[in-house]
C-alpha cells in the first residue's frame, strides 16, 4: 500500500511538471545571480603614468576609497585626492597634504612619501565652469588651476545632474602629467 501511494505521488508530480517550462533565457537570469560576476565590480579605471587600473569605488566616512585589490588605493575626500599608494617605488604611499594658504585665498598642495617630497603646487579654489548647482539635467563641471613651478595643470570634477561623481583629473606627482579618473559603468 505505501509503494502504491510513493509510485502514485510520483506519477502525479511528473505529470504536473509537465506543464512547466524552464527557458534558457531563465536559466540564464537565475544562475548570473549564483555566478562570481554578480558581485561588486570594478567599475572606474584610473589611467596614469601610462599604466590603466579598473579600481572599485567604496563609499567610506568622509571619503571614497578606490582600490584594486592588488595594492592599488586611492584616497578621495570629496574636492582632493588624499593619499595613493601603490604607484611609487617601494611601495611607498604619496600622501598629500592641503594648506589653506590664506593671504592669497589659494591652497598648496604638498606632495611627499615617508621619506620623500615629491614638492608642491599652489592651487586655486574650486570653481564651477559649467551649469549652475541650481540646474538637475546637465552635467557639472568644477576645476581649480595648479601651478609647480615647472607646469600648470587643471584639476577637475564631474558630477551627473544627481550630483553623483562621474570623473576627476589629478595630480598624482608634481614632476608627471595629471591622472583621470573616469567611472565605466554598471
Amino acid at each position: 500500500m505505501v509503494l502504491a501511494c510513493r509510485l502514485l505521488f510520483f506519477v502525479g508530480c511528473t505529470a504536473g511538471l509537465g506543464g512547466c517550462s524552464f527557458h534558457s533565457n531563465q536559466w540564464s537570469a537565475l544562475s548570473a545571480l549564483w555566478s562570481e560576476d554578480s558581485g561588486p565590480q570594478k567599475n572606474w579605471r584610473v589611467s596614469w603614468d601610462g599604466e590603466l587600473t579598473d579600481v572599485y569605488a567604496i563609499n567610506a566616512p568622509n571619503q571614497i576609497i578606490f582600490a584594486d585589490g592588488n595594492g592599488f588605493l586611492l584616497r578621495f575626500d570629496g574636492w582632493q585626492i588624499t593619499s595613493v599608494e601603490g604607484v611609487l617605488p617601494g611601495d611607498e604611499t604619496l600622501n598629500l597634504d592641503i594648506v589653506d594658504a590664506q593671504e592669497d585665498e589659494s591652497l598648496i598642495l604638498k606632495y611627499g612619501g615617508l621619506r620623500s617630497n615629491f614638492g608642491e603646487q599652489r592651487c586655486t579654489r574650486w570653481s564651477l565652469v559649467n551649469g549652475s548647482n541650481t540646474e538637475a539635467e546637465s552635467d557639472l563641471i568644477y576645476q581649480q588651476r595648479c601651478d609647480s613651478g615647472m607646469a600648470v595643470v587643471t584639476h577637475s570634477l564631474r558630477l551627473n545632474g544627481d550630483r553623483q561623481l562621474l570623473a576627476m583629473r589629478f595630480t598624482f606627482h608634481p614632476a608627471r602629467p595629471p591622472a583621470i579618473i573616469r567611472f565605466m559603468g554598471n
